[in-house]
């Protein structure tokens, strides 16, 4: 979050809602994990997020289940 505040242009990566919170309060630009496999999606750089979401669900990172669902509806999985 330093590092956004410094550079303006930064994108920040962050799933953590409070981190989010504090994020939107100080302006900052951000994104969540979901949010970088949807522009990787829309931009052809993968070819399935399920894939990559079911990876993911593997270990110990949490997504919540209605986020899984909407994101991959939104890229039509």
């Amino acid at each position: 979050m330093a590092l956004a505040l410094e550079k303006k242009e930064c994108l920040l990566i962050i799933d953590d809602n409070k981190g989010r919170k504090e994020a939107r309060q100080l302006g900052l630009n951000f994104t969540g994990t979901l949010g970088v496999l949807i522009t990787a999606k829309e931009k052809g750089l993968i070819g399935s997020i399920s894939e990559i979401i079911q990876e993911i669900q593997n270990t110990n990172f949490r997504l919540r289940s209605d986020l899984i669902n909407e994101t991959k509806k939104r890229c039509g999985e």
